[in-house]
This record gives structure tokens, C-alpha cells and sequence, in this order.
């Protein structure tokens, strides 16, 4: 895991000098300043002095003493530090009180009901749907027969049908509703 973490490593410090904003940009090409040495130096000693200092404390060998025996640095800074140590180790219980939050107050009190609204009301509503369109197509199942003198009979029955409703509806339009009445 070192191997691959250490030429993922180099690479992007290299990349670092490839100047992307000349191939990638949008609109015009912004003026570069350069680095901000202001930023950068103090940024890096931080860095370096994070890595020194966990060095020190956590993988320095001091004397025959094995690092993870009782009585070493870390042990040491970890006593000094009393109750407050156990809070930081714990990432101030972060943890567990988003777990509490969202298990037992959103879970249980947003989520059930919207869970609930969905398999009652929502899905009820589209299986309400279909089998509306389930009885629909059985009554309609009936008049499908597949038989030529059965769909002939119908055609001629609606054709009469808006023959009659398109007169009544010219005549209503000419003045003769009265006698269609």
C-alpha cells in the first residue's frame, strides 16, 4: 500500500507545474500571478511540522522502549491530558450523536411516516389505478370478439348515431330546437 501511495504522491506534485488553465478554461485566459509565497511557506512548515511531531510521538523508537509498550510519549501526553484526551479521541462524540439523531428522532419520526404516506397513500393510488384499468378492459373484453359482423353492427350503430347528433346539433344552430324538443 506504500508503493502505490508514494507514486501517487510524486505525481501530484508533479502536476502541480502543468499549466492547466492554458488548456482548460472558460471564457478569456486570466492573468497568473505565480505562487503566493505568503500562503505557501507557512501552509508547508505547518505540514512538515504535523509530520515531525506524529513522527516523534507516535513511530520514534526511544531506546529498547517498542513503541506500543505502556510509558511512551503518547501515553505520557495522554495522562497530561486527562478527561479532555478521551473526549478527542473520540471526536467529541460526533459520532454517536449523529447516530442518535438520525436513528432514533428522523428515522423514527420523519422517515416512518413518509414511509408510511408512501405504501398507504401513494402506492394505494396507483393500485387503485390499475385495477381501475384491470375492470375497465374486462368490460371492454366483452365487446372485443374478433368476429367481422360483430365490429360491422357496431360501426353502422355509431355511424347512425353521429348522423343524429350532428342534425340535431345543425338544427339547433338554424332555430328549429324548439321542434326537436
Amino acid at each position: 500500500m506504500v508503493f502505490p501511495l508514494l507514486v501517487l504522491g510524486l505525481l501530484s506534485c508533479g502536476t502541480g507545474f502543468i499549466p492547466f488553465a492554458h488548456f482548460v478554461s472558460i471564457g478569456k485566459l486570466e492573468a497568473h500571478s505565480g505562487i503566493n509565497w505568503a500562503v505557501a511557506i507557512p501552509g508547508t512548515l505547518v505540514a512538515l511540522l504535523g509530520l515531525f511531531l506524529s513522527w516523534y510521538v507516535y513511530g520514534k523508537i526511544q531506546g529498547e522502549q517498542n513503541k506500543n509498550s505502556e510509558g511512551g510519549l503518547s501515553d505520557r501526553i495522554a495522562l497530561s491530558l486527562g478527561s479532555f484526551y478521551p473526549l478527542v479521541k473520540n471526536k467529541f462524540y460526533f459520532d454517536e450523536i449523529y447516530l442518535f439523531v438520525t436513528h432514533k428522532i428522523i428515522f423514527r419520526y420523519v422517515a416512518a411516516p413518509i414511509a408510511w404516506f408512501d405504501k398507504r397513500v401513494v402506492d394505494g393510488t396507483v393500485d387503485l389505478s390499475g385495477w381501475i384499468a384491470r375492470k375497465v378492459s374486462d368490460a371492454f373484453l366483452s365487446l372485443q370478439t374478433g368476429q367481422l359482423q360483430t365490429y360491422g353492427v357496431w360501426f353502422v350503430l355509431g355511424t347512425i348515431f353521429t348522423l343524429i347528433l350532428s342534425v340535431a346539433t345543425y338544427m339547433s344552430l338554424l332555430g328549429f330546437g324548439a321542434y326537436i324538443k
